[in-house]
């Protein structure tokens, strides 16, 4: 697509990519308010939303260099943000705040059977 708006995100992947700082901040301001949507979606717990989106965020910034085609670059975010929010399902992470009323009360804790 060459649309006004696909032409401004591929110069911006090209000045990320170049190491332009600024051009990350505006694909983040771009492309957050959905990603987080997306995330908010995926996560199974809402509040782990925040925390996907920024570790989605960190891994583009360090993996930006190897996107081989700009025009591929919103397939490219959001698989990061699907597989993030996949594993954080899978492996089970608690919320901070469900952790933190489990070890106020260890009453609530399971305690192992006797043999």
């Amino acid at each position: 697509m060459n649309t006004p708006a696909a032409l401004y995100d591929r110069l911006l992947i090209l000045r990320c990519q170049a190491g332009d700082h600024a051009a990350l901040a505006e694909l983040i301001a771009r492309y957050s308010p959905g990603l987080r949507f997306f995330l908010r979606n995926l996560a199974d717990q809402p509040s782990a939303a925040d925390d996907l989106l920024q570790e989605t965020w960190f891994d583009v910034y360090r993996k930006i260099n190897h996107l081989q085609n700009p025009d591929a670059f919103a397939a490219w975010l959001y698989r990061i943000a699907r597989d993030k929010a996949y594993r954080h399902r899978r492996l089970g992470y608690v919320d901070a705040y469900v952790m933190y009323k489990l070890l106020e009360d260890p009453a609530r804790w399971p305690l192992p059977e006797d043999d």
